[in-house]
């Protein structure tokens, strides 16, 4: 009778049991499927913790980029006279759109130029150029003297720092990044201590602005202006004669132009004109000596089909300081698109990371 009663009290206690998986003990599986679960448990959390962590960085961003933009004092200075820009009471409601703390001045209230510009420095924590590349090198010198970081509302024909600088053409996206807030340190160049942002040129470039200019004076409209503005410069090309010292090297040339440059331009292919860096901190000179007519006019089909920089009439260097010479004691230059009559010698010096620049932030 004990012995019936011990073999069926073991019989229940087995039937207890879970069953083996086939070829392993019962207890094998318990722990490995313990350690499964664990290891699942583990996996979940740090996933979940990543997901909280991104979304909590992501909320702080927003409510950092929405107190700045509330906070911080802008000043956005509006040429209304630009290629593309807004009428000041549609930018002043984007800007009401966009929840910034901005007040819109009118560029040609700005009588005496710099000392006008430095009062805006002075009164306010952000300067911004509405306008087109001379609007935009006006109001980075400003900026460059205060300290004060420089965002950019492309209202211009080419937009030259705008593109090469990431900031996007349209306006409310451009005010989204200028809410932001996010700034990159980029270069500037001087010549005669005057800051420029893109380039400047002597020689037919200069020639080519005031004849447009000219046009667009008696009411001819822009692609017009400007077709009849490359004809007559073509017709009329003539050469300036120039003593150029590039650092330790010095050069005589005579030709149709030159051009200097804040940073380094692609010269050939579809990324003809622009700058891969805004940083690089160097000046680069661009000049076609012994150039007539013709060759001016097979330069665009060069650079096109990716022959420009083999072409023995087209010359690129770069350089830390550049001093250029010519035969006059002054001469007309085009500084950022905007025409200047500049004593010589023309004395160029590249200033690396002068300038905070409000820029989309990296992705990822």
């Amino acid at each position: 009778m004990l012995a019936d009663r011990a073999n069926n009290a073991r019989s229940a206690a087995a039937a207890e049991q879970p069953r083996d998986l086939p070829g392993q003990p019962s207890a094998v599986w318990l722990t490995c499927s313990g350690s499964v679960a664990r290891a699942h448990d583990r996996t979940g959390s740090r996933r979940l913790q990543t997901l909280v962590r991104q979304r909590l960085t992501r909320v702080v961003g927003l409510i950092r980029a929405s107190l700045r933009a509330v906070v911080q004092r802008t000043a956005i200075i509006l040429n209304p006279h630009s290629g593309s820009a807004p009428d000041r009471e549609q930018l002043c409601e984007a800007v009401r759109v966009a929840a910034l703390n901005a007040d819109v001045i009118p560029l040609q209230t700005i009588h005496d130029g710099q000392q006008s510009l430095a009062r805006l420095a002075d009164a306010y924590d952000v300067l911004v150029a509405a306008g087109g590349d001379g609007t935009v090198s006006t109001v980075a010198a400003a900026a460059v003297r205060s300290g004060k970081p420089l965002g950019v509302l492309p209202a211009g024909t080419l937009n030259h720092f705008a593109r090469d600088a990431g900031i996007p053409l349209q306006l409310e996206a451009a005010l989204d990044v200028l809410a932001a807030g996010h700034t990159r340190l980029t270069d500037v160049a001087s010549v005669n201590d005057e800051v420029f942002v893109n380039n400047v040129s002597i020689g037919a470039y200069p020639r080519l602005v005031w004849e447009r200019s000219r046009a667009r004076h008696v009411g001819w409209p822009r692609p017009l202006a400007t077709s009849v503005a490359l004809l007559r410069t073509w017709i009329d090309l003539d050469t300036v004669s120039v003593r150029i010292a590039l650092d330790t090297t010095e050069l005589v040339r005579r030709t149709p132009f030159v051009l200097v440059g804040n940073g380094a331009y692609e010269v050939e292919g579809t990324q003809f004109g622009e700058r891969p860096t805004m940083a690089g901190g160097t000046l680069s000179l661009y000049m076609t000596p012994d150039s007539g007519r013709f060759s001016m006019l097979v330069l665009p089909l060069r650079a096109l089909i990716r022959r420009l920089k083999r072409y023995d009439k087209f010359e690129t260097y770069t350089a830390s300081s550049i001093v250029m010479k010519t035969r006059g004691s002054r001469i007309g230059a085009a500084i950022d698109g905007e025409i200047r009559n500049l004593e010589t010698p023309l004395r160029f010096a590249i200033r690396r990371e002068a300038l905070r620049t409000i820029v989309p932030a990296p992705r990822g």
